[in-house]
């Protein structure tokens, strides 16, 4: 059991029933923020931070009812540097701060619930996109979404069929990018729904793998084909032993278990020589293209001799 827990004490932190539980509520709200699996005291400024938090929910909801999000898409290579796919990453146009990365927002849509419709409409726009790939001679590339354990609890398997049927998409292209975290939040159902999606065609990647609580038990049972090499590790291949010793192990598993590997972060020709050396199937990075709005990607991949 890895509890978050958040308490306040009688009197200094309050002294009716509602006040206290409120503020303890708001210690907990940061042990979780914090890393869970921890207890925090409560302190005013906790307060503040949750106004704070309930004004970000409120622009958050407008947001999506005044369709201020969109995607930015980054190319995925093989290692001859074709494009193989493209992963959907959210962003949103604020009014006030401008274009804002998933740091800035993502947790709060976990922790509210929102993370669920704003998901539903990620996986529709991205899903979207693969007639104007079609149309262009890129109707082959995958088409990657992150996903979150709220999103498997509620009606994700219903939402993905659905977005299948409706842009006929066909098997192979659509891929799911849930982290180890989301696996171990209900393991059986999330593998039983995960093998449904698989036998419809959709394919599934582990992301950030070996960041989290990884559990090889659980990795032999998962209906997955593609292991992602997380950043940190990616950073130092050809200066750090050790990180070289984690991907070379990751990789090697991953083939004898049959499953591709992409290595994220990929920003210099020395890791991607060290990553071709040692199998690492396919690459995504600043090496090889940044996060672009969809048309400027699709410039990228029309424009003669191709990326």
């Amino acid at each position: 059991i890895t509890p978050s827990i958040g308490y306040c004490r009688h009197p200094g932190d309050g002294d009716d029933p509602a006040m206290l539980l409120r503020h303890a509520d708001q210690a907990m709200y940061q042990a979780k923020q914090q890393g869970r699996n921890r207890v925090v005291a409560y302190r005013e400024e906790f307060g503040v931070q949750a106004s704070e938090r309930l004004a970000l929910v409120s622009q958050l909801r407008d947001a999506l009812q005044a369709g201020q999000f969109a995607l930015a898409f980054q190319l995925q290579f093989d290692q001859q540097r074709r494009p193989v796919g493209m992963e959907a990453l959210l962003r949103w146009q604020h009014p006030e701060r401008g274009l804002l990365t998933p740091d800035a927002f993502i947790a709060v849509c976990e922790d509210s619930g929102l993370i669920v419709p704003i998901g539903r409409w990620v996986l529709r726009e991205a899903a979207r996109h693969h007639r104007i790939l079609v149309a262009h001679g890129w109707g082959h590339l995958r088409l990657a979404v992150n996903v979150s354990a709220a999103q498997f609890q509620q009606g994700l398997v219903d939402d993905v069929l659905a977005v299948l049927q409706e842009f006929q998409l066909p098997a192979g292209i659509l891929e799911l990018e849930l982290t180890e975290s989301v696996v171990m939040a209900s393991p059986d159902h999330v593998i039983r729904d995960m093998a449904t999606l698989r036998d419809a065609g959709v394919c599934i990647a582990i992301d950030d793998f070996g960041t989290g609580y990884s559990s090889l038990a659980y990795l032999k049972r998962l209906p997955l084909h593609r292991v992602k090499l997380d950043r940190s590790f990616v950073q130092d291949l050809g200066r750090d032993p050790d990180d070289e010793a984690i991907c070379d192990a990751i990789i090697r598993m991953a083939q004898r278990l049959g499953l591709c590997t992409t290595a994220e972060g990929v920003e210099t020709d020395l890791q991607w020589n060290w990553l071709a050396a040692h199998g690492c199937e396919e690459l995504q990075g600043y090496l090889f293209a940044r996060p672009a709005p969809f048309e400027d990607v699709l410039a990228l991949l029309d424009r003669p001799g191709g990326t």
